[in-house]
């Protein structure tokens, strides 16, 4: 299993910690990739472009039409829950984030802590 970041933005501390926590990886096997979801339907077709499988889990910041294409072809997707006072800052601080998959025929939905406080997170800069 890879994780993949989908982001223009590079991750903050409390993100990378969280993937690290939850799934077992170091910092050096997320793999960060910038794209662009055009609305004609290939998604699934993007992440094959950079390596990623089904099976991999997909940390993304992207439109619900995106997310649901992945979620239908089999992706684990993580969306990461940000303190919304911070970016006035000029900061991401994460809160957590919420982990989607289908399982059976429903999607299921979990929100995981950011292992960071947010008084932690302040003081280290984006990786």
């Amino acid at each position: 299993m890879a994780v993949f970041w989908i982001s223009r933005h590079p991750l903050t501390e409390g993100q990378a910690r969280l993937i690290e926590q939850n799934y077992g990886v170091s910092r050096e096997d997320i793999v960060h990739a910038n794209i662009t979801f055009p609305y004609d339907g290939n998604t699934a077709d993007l992440l094959d472009g950079i390596g990623a499988k089904a099976t991999d889990v997909v940390c993304i910041v992207a439109p619900t039409y995106v997310m649901v294409d992945l979620l239908n072809v089999g992706y684990r997707l993580v969306e990461f829950v940000n303190e919304p006072s911070s970016r006035q800052k000029g900061k991401f601080l994460c809160r957590g984030a919420f982990i989607y998959a289908i399982v059976g025929e429903e999607i299921s939905k979990t929100f995981i802590p950011c292992p960071l406080s947010l008084e932690e997170q302040e003081e280290v800069d984006i990786m």
